[in-house]
């Protein structure tokens, strides 16, 4: 059967029927459900990345005991740092764990009295992962197109680079306000 379609003057379409015969659903339906089963492993294997930069971020101002050598073999802070994951908590849940494996983690975490020598300071995986949380999104969303696109795999930028690069932004944004918009264009 063949499709009939009355145009009007300008283009539109008035007083036509349509028949249309959709062919390769079945294709379609298999398609959406590769996406459903990869999805997760896509986001999980992005979401590596981005725990990984939080995890340099905090080792890089983990708190490190300057005065003792450790000589009875018991390691630094610094030293017990660890992600596990993805680990599988049914559905499609994707969850990683970020910490730090000794008696005295926590207090150092938590107590703000302790002396730290900068870049050292007290909450120091919490710090870096509220930073990261502001970009996390866009960077997931980034990794899993870069996965489909076979672009190679997403590596996720240092907490420094991200920062450099916001500055460069709002750097911009001040010049583009000043000229009235015309770096970047009117709507932008």
């Amino acid at each position: 059967m063949a499709n009939k379609v009355t145009l009007g003057p300008t283009g539109t379409r008035y007083g036509a029927t349509m028949s249309v015969d959709i062919r390769g659903f079945d294709k379609v339906r298999a398609n959406l459900q590769t996406l459903v089963e990869n999805y997760p492993k896509e986001v999980g294997r992005a979401m590596g990345e981005e725990c990984q930069a939080i995890m340099d971020e905090s080792m890089r101002i983990c708190p490190y005991d300057q005065d003792n050598d450790h000589e009875d073999g018991s390691l630094h802070l610094v030293e017990t740092a660890d992600i596990l994951g993805p680990v599988e908590r049914g559905g499609n849940d994707i969850v990683f764990i970020l910490s730090y494996d000794t008696p005295y983690a926590v207090l150092q975490h938590e107590v703000q009295e302790y002396h730290h020598d900068a870049p050292e300071q007290w909450k120091y995986l919490e710090h870096p992962t509220n930073a990261r949380v502001k970009v996390l999104a866009t960077n997931l969303i980034r990794g899993v197109d870069m996965e489909r696109m076979l672009e190679g795999s997403y590596k996720a930028q240092s907490w420094q680079d991200i920062n450099a690069d916001m500055k460069k932004w709002v750097q911009l944004a001040r010049i583009n306000r000043r000229m009235g918009g015309q770096i970047t264009g009117r709507f932008a």
